[in-house]
């Protein structure tokens, strides 16, 4: 999970301009736990944020340093958890948001797999 939130917050402070802006936000949303990294950098065309869990894709005309493989290793390590991951525009319109929604795991359903003591 580190290393998920490691990636999602450098991609954030890369791709934001100088002087920029990066939040990040836990919480629950309908009983599921929530990881929200959001830039208010130039943002992702919609038509390429689909790609962008592709291994080496990067979008044309990137200027910030990078191989291109931050979102692929943050999927992996959120299908590992059953996790969905969404992207999109942030609330002001410009940068990206990075959504990470948890599958719910209730106190018993841990009992029950030995989890929890």
């Amino acid at each position: 999970m580190q290393v998920l939130l490691n990636n999602l917050v450098d991609n954030a402070l890369r791709y934001t301009h100088k002087g920029g802006r990066v939040d990040l936000q836990s919480t629950y949303e309908q009983g599921h736990p929530v990881l929200r990294v959001s830039d208010n950098g130039p943002g992702v065309e919609e038509q390429y944020r689909g790609r962008l869990f592709d291994r080496f894709f990067r979008p044309d005309g990137q200027q910030a340093w990078g191989s291109g493989l931050g979102l692929s290793i943050v999927r992996s390590i959120a299908d590992r958890h059953n996790a969905e991951i969404k992207l999109g525009a942030t609330e002001v319109g410009c940068g990206l948001t990075v959504t990470v929604l948890f599958p719910n795991a209730t106190l018993e359903g841990e009992l029950n797999r030995g989890n929890v003591e």
